[in-house]
């Protein structure tokens, strides 16, 4: 049962033919594993999610987070490098929307759903964890610099259907996603896929005159 497997001894389900299907990040699954139980033990403590770019609440989730990843097995989270990077800004974003992670998510689990319909080919049995954390803008490496660094990555909500996606990767990177011009050929199976994307992350939506852009996207 799924209790079991977040109880079991410390070990984690993971196949070893899947948990490193990226190989530049080969400590993120069992980073995230723990990321996904302190995110549920923040909000039993909380009762609400981390708010975005909010240092205290990114502390208090470290925290939370430093007591899990004790009780995992054969990992000592003051070795990994890349521990509090990530879960900070697992905290950081964990209130964010980034679509083409959501399409990526919601086709492995249509893949699944098919496999239990048509009773064809091995099932996931296992945890799987994935992230594109190098859309996150860059951290500084001490926690002193933070609270500036957050002030010029402008994650500030400001009530638009952008939010979502501001709050991931910064109002820079989503400028120029606004003001991008692309052409595409084809709208087959993939393609119709792709566009959709492209109209969650508001690709091209940018208007002339605004931000000192002579053109529009």
């Amino acid at each position: 049962s799924l209790k079991e497997s977040l109880t079991e001894g410390g070990q984690i389900p993971f196949d070893s033919n899947m948990v490193m299907h990226d190989f530049l990040k080969i400590s993120h699954p069992t980073i995230l594993h723990i990321a996904f139980k302190a995110l549920n033990d923040f909000i039993a403590q909380k009762s609400s999610l981390p708010k975005p770019w909010d240092v205290a609440d990114s502390d208090a989730f470290l925290e939370i987070a430093q007591e899990v990843a004790k009780t995992i097995k054969d990992y000592n989270s003051t070795e990994d490098k890349k521990f509090e990077s990530v879960l900070r800004r697992f905290s950081f974003t964990c209130q964010g929307v980034f679509s083409p992670m959501a399409a990526f998510m919601g086709g492995y689990l249509a893949q699944e759903a098919i496999k239990a319909i048509t009773q064809k080919f091995m099932p996931t049995q296992q945890f799987f964890y994935t992230d594109c954390c190098e859309v996150i803008p860059e951290l500084p490496e001490t926690k002193e610099e933070l609270a500036t660094a957050i002030q010029s990555l402008g994650v500030e909500e400001k009530k638009d259907r952008s939010d979502g996606l501001r709050i991931c990767v910064g109002s820079q990177l989503l400028e120029e996603i606004q003001y991008t011009n692309l052409f595409m050929v084809g709208a087959g199976a993939i393609g119709c896929e792709l566009l959709k994307n492209y109209a969650m992350l508001g690709i091209g939506t940018g208007n002339a005159g605004v931000n000192g852009r002579k053109q529009g996207g």
